[in-house]
């Protein structure tokens, strides 16, 4: 059982914590996104630009057929986590300019999990990703032992929601 004086020195540590908390200091975060191209900060993009990509439609390549997802129906992205114990394998596909990609690289790392990464700029990574519907890179599969689909994530907060359950 604690002391009294054990409770004054952790209620006095908590308010300390909570006065360096408060005058923690952040920096805005910037956000980059493929424009013509090439990646540049949407900060930096001008009014038109912001625009024209609440009209981008993103497209599905599927062996011969293209099949055209409207931007009132985009590409399903996030789903939900799976239970680590049920993962077989994950496919993590990346490219060497994705500014996403080392975060999301961080995160896999954190897991025990085995990592198969696939870079989509080479032939065989391109139709790796075609043959699962990856649209952008990060994109990490989580399979099961069969090789089906449990769930897929694109960033690193999502990784770090699955790390968080494995322990």
């Amino acid at each position: 059982m604690m002391n009294e004086h054990n409770i004054e020195e952790i209620n006095k540590r908590i308010e300390e914590l909570k006065r360096e908390i408060s005058a923690v200091q952040g920096s805005d975060t910037e956000v980059y996104a493929r424009i013509v191209g090439y990646y540049r900060s949407v900060g930096n993009w001008n009014k038109g630009k912001r625009e024209e990509y609440n009209y981008r439609k993103n497209f599905m390549i599927n062996d011969a057929t293209t099949v055209c997802i409207s931007a009132e129906e985009p590409a399903k992205e996030t789903t939900p986590m799976p239970q680590t114990s049920a993962v077989g394998r994950i496919l993590c596909f990346v490219r060497k300019t994705c500014p996403n990609c080392p975060p999301v690289k961080a995160a896999l790392e954190k897991s025990d999990l085995p990592v198969e990464y696939i870079d989509a700029d080479t032939n065989e990574g391109l139709q790796s990703a075609v043959a699962y519907g990856v649209m952008k890179a990060p994109t990490v599969l989580f399979l099961d032992a069969d090789g089906r689909e449990l769930s897929r994530t694109s960033d690193a907060a999502g990784l770090e929601s699955l790390a968080a359950t494995a322990v």
